[in-house]
């Protein structure tokens, strides 16, 4: 399990929690990241913080749906982040990634090898409403500067080279020949 705690001023916290979607069950907030996973969100209101728990078992779309919404969050409370106990790996150079913590540079590089392996092969192309715009050979893509989403995928087609633009596209191995 892993988790990070958020420490906040003031006192306003559940309703930014229950805008973002969570969700209060028994003696603690709850977050549903995908079907049977979620995020567990422990409050300790003298210390002011919010101590947020969540499997080291997820997807890399799972873990950047609770960065952008712990850094949302941090942001709306002024608050700062502890993330020591969210490792998630590390980065081109070696040093160590967390949730927030070089999280950008964890982020680009897990991508490029993700893409770098799909180079060639059948993929299909998803904009951000979970529309699948196309499939076919992966040839190449581009990111935004600001947001590490990927903005541009050029594909081959039946009906050639086709290059798809939005702003944060996904693109998953169909695992078809």
């Amino acid at each position: 399990m892993l988790s990070a705690i958020l420490t906040y001023q003031g006192n306003e916290f559940t309703p930014i929690l229950i805008e973002y979607g969570f969700i209060w069950i028994g003696n603690r907030f709850v977050y549903p990241i995908n079907k049977g996973t979620q995020l567990n969100v422990e409050v300790n209101t003298l210390n002011n913080e919010l101590t947020f728990n969540y499997s080291n078992q997820l997807g890399i779309e799972e873990y950047r749906k609770i960065h952008s919404l712990l850094s949302s969050i941090q942001d709306r409370l002024k608050g700062t982040i502890y993330d020591n106990n969210s490792l998630l790996g590390y980065t081109e150079t070696g040093e160590p990634a967390f949730i927030i913590t070089n999280w950008s540079k964890w982020y680009r590089f897990i991508q490029k090898a993700m893409l770098t392996s799909l180079s060639g092969k059948k993929v299909r192309v998803i904009n951000e409403t979970e529309v699948e715009l196309a499939s076919g050979l992966f040839v190449g893509y581009e990111t935004s500067t600001y947001e590490d989403t990927i903005t541009k995928c050029t594909l081959v087609t039946l009906f050639g080279e086709k290059t798809f633009i939005g702003k944060d596209l996904k693109i998953e191995a169909t695992n078809e020949w």
